[in-house]
C-alpha cells in the first residue's frame, strides 16, 4: 500500500488521522518502553491496486481517498471508510481518475480531486459532499477538464469554521474572483482577498514533467502541442538531443493558465511578466520559508521516482528524461525492485493467512 501526500510535510489533519488510527485500533495495553511499529489490523493486503492520497477522521471512522478501486478485497471506487474493524465503500464512490483530498466539515464529508462525478450525481465533478447515505452537489461548477482540486482544510478565521478549497481554477461556484483558493461556509463560496498569482504552477509542472530547470524556464509556447498532449525539446538540451515529453492531466491544467497566443513567448514568467533569469534566488526564498531543504533538481528526481513506482517502464523513462545512456536512468532501478519485494512479501502473507484458515 502506498500513501502519498501532496507536499513535503505532514499536515495537522493527516497527523490527526494517524492518531485516530492508533486510538481506534489499539487493543493491547503496552507497559514500559515502547518500540513504535505499524499496526497491521487496518487490513491486509490493504489497497489492491492504486495509490492513497489522503486520510481524515470523520464521524468515528477514518476515510481514505486515492486512485484505488478496491481495498482489502472490498470494492470501493477511490474512497472508503475504516471503522476500526473493516473497510466499507461510500456509495458508488468517485467516478474516474483520482480523489486527492477529504475533509470533515459541518457533520458531512467532502471529497475533492480530479474525478468526473461522485455517485454519478450531476454537478459533483472535482468536489462533492457525502451526507452519510448519498453524494450531493455543492455547486462548484468545475466540470472543465483543466480544473483540479488538490487540498481541503477546515479553519475558523474568527467568523466560524469554514472549508477552504485549493486547486487549479479561476472560478468556483460562480465566484469569478476566487482564484486557486476559496472559502465554503456550507451554503456559498467566497474569495480570499485578491486572486492568487505567482509561481506555484512552475513547481507543479516540474514534478509532472521531469524537465531540467534550464529546459523549463526557456520553454516557449511554440513547443507545446495541447492536442497531442506533448511538448518538444530541441537539441539545445543537456544531452544535445531533441525529445518529446508527454503531458499528464495536471501538466495540461497548469499550461491552460499559462499559455499566450505568441509561439515565441516564454511559458513561465515572473510576476512582472518577464522570462526567468535567476530562478535560484526565488527558489531559495521558497525553501527558507517552508523549512524544507529541496534542490530544484530534486523535483526531477521526484518525477522519475513516481514514474517507476506507478509501474512505468524504465526504458521509456530514459527517453522522457533525455538521458543519453540507460545507465543514468538505472539509478532509479532500486525503486522497481523495492516494489517487487513489497509485492512478494504481500503474497507471502496472503498465502500464510490461507494456510491458517485451512488448518
Amino acid at each position: 500500500m502506498t500513501i502519498r501526500t501532496r507536499a513535503a510535510r505532514t499536515s495537522p489533519r493527516l497527523a490527526a488521522a494517524f492518531a485516530a488510527v492508533l486510538a481506534g485500533t489499539a487493543s493491547v495495553a503496552l507497559a514500559g518502553d515502547c518500540v513504535p511499529t505499524w499496526d497491521g489490523s487496518i487490513g491486509d493486503p490493504g489497497i489492491d491496486t492504486g495509490i492513497m492520497f489522503d486520510l481524515t477522521p470523520h464521524e468515528g471512522t477514518l476515510v481514505a481517498s486515492g486512485s484505488f478501486t478496491s481495498i482489502n478485497d472490498v470494492s470501493a471506487s477511490r474512497i472508503a471508510a475504516w471503522d476500526g474493524a473493516a473497510w466499507s465503500p461510500l456509495g458508488t464512490g468517485l467516478q474516474d481518475a483520482e480523489g486527492y483530498a477529504v475533509a470533515s466539515f459541518g457533520g458531512d464529508l467532502y471529497a475533492a480531486g480530479y474525478f468526473n462525478s461522485a455517485g454519478n450525481v450531476p454537478g459533483t465533478a472535482k468536489l462533492a459532499r457525502w451526507d452519510g447515505s448519498a453524494w450531493n452537489s455543492v455547486g462548484a461548477q468545475l466540470e472543465s477538464f483543466t480544473n483540479q482540486l488538490w487540498d481541503l482544510e477546515t479553519w475558523d478565521g474568527g467568523t466560524g469554521e469554514a472549508l477552504y478549497v485549493a486547486g487549479n481554477y479561476t472560478n468556483i461556484g460562480g465566484v469569478s474572483d476566487a482564484s486557486f483558493i476559496a472559502k465554503w461556509d456550507g451554503s456559498s463560496y467566497a474569495a480570499l482577498g485578491a486572486p492568487i498569482a505567482g509561481n506555484v504552477p512552475l513547481i507543479v509542472f516540474a514534478i509532472e514533467t521531469g524537465l531540467r530547470k534550464s529546459e523549463q524556464v526557456s520553454l516557449v509556447r511554440g513547443q507545446i502541442n495541447l492536442v497531442k498532449r506533448e511538448l518538444m525539446l530541441g537539441r539545445e538540451t543537456k544531452s544535445g538531443r531533441g525529445r518529446v515529453v508527454p503531458l499528464s492531466n495536471r501538466a495540461v491544467s497548469v499550461l491552460e493558465g499559462q499559455l499566450s497566443d505568441d509561439p515565441r513567448e516564454t511559458v513561465f514568467r515572473t510576476r512582472s511578466g518577464r522570462g526567468w533569469v535567476n530562478i535560484e534566488c526565488w527558489w531559495n526564498k521558497v525553501r527558507n520559508r517552508s523549512g524544507v531543504y529541496c534542490r530544484w533538481h530534486d523535483l526531477r528526481h521526484t518525477f522519475a521516482s513516481r514514474w517507476l513506482q506507478d509501474g512505468g517502464e524504465i526504458t521509456v523513462l530514459q527517453k522522457v528524461l533525455g538521458h543519453s545512456s540507460l545507465n543514468l536512468t538505472m539509478r532509479y532501478a532500486h525503486l522497481v525492485t523495492d516494489n517487487l519485494h513489497a509485492e512478494t512479501r504481500r503474497l507471502d502473507e496472503v498465502r500464510r493467512l490461507r494456510q491458517l484458515s485451512a488448518a
